[in-house]
């Protein structure tokens, strides 16, 4: 995660988008694809200039995996942001 996401909490699209792709290794390209168009459905592309808060994201999440999996979503991606 870069110093502007650890202090503002934002996270450029394209960023969100290579911490999914990481994701793939441990979940799965169909469960990453699926979690991106559910992320897409609810306004929050991956590609282009705009920029999400965690919040955001995990919120998403939660809409569709509730409470606990929206949370261990959220923190898979964190730690994703991490990666090189």
């Amino acid at each position: 995660m870069s110093n502007n996401q650890k202090n503002t909490g934002s996270i450029p699209g394209k960023d969100l988008g290579r911490a999914m792709n990481n994701l793939r290794k441990s979940l799965g390209p169909t469960v990453v694809d699926l979690l991106i168009t559910d992320l897409q459905r609810q306004g929050i592309t991956l590609a282009g200039g705009e920029s999400y808060s965690i919040k955001q994201v995990e919120g998403a999440l939660k809409k569709t995996f509730g409470q606990d999996g929206g949370e261990l979503l959220t923190d898979m991606i964190s730690k994703s942001l991490q990666e090189p």
